[in-house]
């Protein structure tokens, strides 16, 4: 549900995700997504990737989420 409004957001204001730099679309990312997130995203190992990226926090998410879906 996060993820729509992240885009619902986007699209209201007409922010332009692709427009602004990845921490500015991956701010706006992990506050659509709620307060609780940050304990989530703050246990993520970023090896060699940017913890920046909003694309690759997304999949970390969807991960996560398959991960504790599944077990």
């Amino acid at each position: 549900m996060w993820k729509q409004e992240w885009k619902n957001y986007a699209k209201i204001t007409q922010f332009e995700l692709d427009k602004h730099p990845e921490d500015v679309q991956n701010s706006l990312l992990l506050h659509c997504a709620g307060r609780n997130i940050f304990k989530i995203y703050n246990t993520f190992e970023f090896t060699g990737e940017s913890d920046t990226n909003p694309q690759t926090v997304l999949e970390k998410l969807d991960d996560y989420f398959t991960d504790e879906i599944n077990e």
